[in-house]
């Protein structure tokens, strides 16, 4: 007796439909995190240059601090600056504001503050 059925190995096109279209969307997730990281790295960056040059005016600015109130605005590159020093009786707090001009993102604040002998 001969067997008429066919013994073929394979995967079916459904099968292979399955499959492909997993595979898609594996790889489109893999590219929009990896974009998605881009971004974040480079937002890192400028946030650590707007820490670095607030800090520098915070330093540049603590030592007069106990003069009097003072105020001003420094730019540097595409990142801006505004600083003002409040003294009190005993001490003068000095806050220096980073922005960066060309986003719609709140400026990031930095603060100390410096005893005054009184």
């Amino acid at each position: 007796m001969v067997d008429t059925r066919s013994h073929q190995s394979g995967f079916t096109l459904v099968e292979v439909v399955v499959a492909v279209t997993l595979l898609v969307v594996g790889v489109l997730a893999v590219a929009s995190t990896s974009a998605f990281i881009t971004g974040m790295i480079g937002a890192g960056g400028t946030d650590g240059k707007a820490a670095a040059l607030g800090r520098g005016v915070l330093e540049s600015v603590l030592p007069t601090a106990c003069e009097g109130e003072a105020r001003g605005d420094t730019t540097i590159g595409a990142l801006r600056v505004d600083w003002s020093v409040a003294p009190s009786a005993n001490a003068a707090e000095v806050v220096a504001v980073v922005t960066a001009p060309s986003t719609d993102r709140p400026g990031d604040s930095l603060s100390t503050a410096r005893a005054c002998p009184g």
